[in-house]
């Protein structure tokens, strides 16, 4: 068997001695396109050295890494020393840090067709858009080196198709980049998702951050959660974490704006109305005074669901409830019953009060969008199971150094 501590890499890439960077890049593509697995983590080495030769100790031919750092576990694909890496250095920061060549350790490992790097990778908090000094993103490497399943994962968490890389004609796009016709087809199809679609626009807007997608054990996807920029800025710990059922239209707005009571002028000058069929303003209610005059949520991610509250959307040939999940100051509300005369089926042990009232907004604050599969929902029977999109390990992971440092 070979060794990564001494390598002849003209030899792996089957290329003259001394050949170019150019003739090196062909060799590798060539290679990587028609991929042998016993030969993958060495030809991905192979072909760091010849880019990056400073990186190692040359001597008659054969290359020696000067150190074993993250970049290098990367290219031979070692996820247990690279997580033991990481997990030592306890910086977060690495997952932005660049090779001498500006590619981020997401890009080098999409390239490579590591998938279970690309997966940690990425449940850190990895900038799944990050360009390299060509333009080109995780997506473009996936793309252009035909790792399907790895192209799958990207797309499935939030990156963007659109964006172009800086190569001669305007750049072109991932798809463009591909070297299959699936790849092709798959990256195309996703134009199309208005769920990707809506954070890639709130991304380019700056009021989002990573798109988590969250499985359940038969690993489908039962949620889907955009971050939002606010929820690094509050402390969690302390609040009750609520969910509020909206229209797909009105999400972007709630993103820009946060929930307001009805009633309130918004920043493009409309006003918030209480929902159709609903309570109407300046309407007094269970002895409260303009009851709809105030912000409603839930505890309950099952009741923000009912579609009295929440659109239906089609997304991947699934439906989907629209919510926004956030927090509120224990004490600063007032619990109620459904205000919702038409009633589905209770998950157990759900709460009889199952609406907060809160009149003063400054009390709450969004933390997510959120898609919850109706798959999901309908097959849920008890009421703590949603738990599974609660506060889950990969948010927490993305807001709390503390968590970061302790557990990674």
């Amino acid at each position: 068997m070979l060794s990564f501590e001494e390598l002849n890499p003209f030899k792996i890439l089957e290329i003259p001695s001394g050949s170019s960077k150019g003739v090196a890049r062909k060799k590798f593509i060539e290679h990587m396109r028609n991929l042998d697995k016993k030969l993958q983590p060495y030809l991905c080495l192979a072909f760091d050295m010849i880019c990056r030769p400073k990186e190692y100790n040359i001597s008659k031919g054969i290359y020696r890494p000067k150190k074993k750092d993250e970049y290098y576990y990367c290219n031979i694909g070692d996820l247990k020393k690279l997580r033991e890496l990481i997990y030592s250095k306890k910086n977060k920061g690495i997952l932005i840090h660049k090779d001498s060549l500006e590619r981020t350790l997401l890009y080098i490992s999409s390239r490579n067709g590591y998938y279970d790097i690309v997966e940690f990778l990425i449940k850190l908090g990895a900038d799944i858009n990050a360009r390299q000094k060509t333009g080109s993103t995780p997506l473009h490497g996936a793309a252009f080196y035909g790792h399907e399943s790895i192209v799958k994962l990207l797309l499935e968490n939030g990156c963007d198709p659109k964006i172009k890389n800086n190569y001669i004609n305007g750049g072109n796009t991932a798809a463009e980049e591909a070297n299959k016709t699936s790849i092709k087809t798959i990256i195309s199809n996703s134009y199309s998702d208005q769920i990707l679609n809506l954070y890639h626009r709130l991304y380019s807007q700056g009021y989002v951050t990573n798109f988590v997608p969250i499985k359940n054990d038969e690993d489908e996807v039962i949620c889907y959660k955009m971050i939002c920029k606010s929820m690094f800025h509050h402390n969690l710990k302390g609040n009750a974490v609520i969910w509020h059922g909206t229209k797909f239209k009105n999400l972007e707005s709630i993103v820009k704006n946060g929930l307001k009571p009805s009633g309130t002028k918004i920043s493009d000058k409309s006003i918030i109305m209480p929902p159709d069929n609903h309570i109407d303003l300046n309407t007094t209610f269970d002895g409260i005074k303009d009851w709809a005059k105030a912000v409603f949520v839930s505890p309950s991610c099952f009741y923000s669901s009912h579609p009295a509250y929440a659109e239906r959307i089609l997304s991947n040939g699934k439906k989907w409830a629209c919510l926004v999940e956030g927090r509120v100051k224990t004490g600063c509300f007032t619990r109620h019953h459904s205000t919702t005369n038409i009633r589905k089926k209770v998950p157990y042990n759900e709460p009889p009060c199952v609406e907060f009232r809160i009149e003063n907004q400054l009390n709450l604050f969004v933390t997510s969008v959120v898609f919850i599969s109706m798959d999901f929902i309908n097959g849920a029977s008890y009421y703590n199971e949603q738990d599974a999109i609660t506060e889950t390990s990969q948010e927490r992971m993305l807001t709390e150094e503390s968590y970061w440092s302790e557990n990674i």
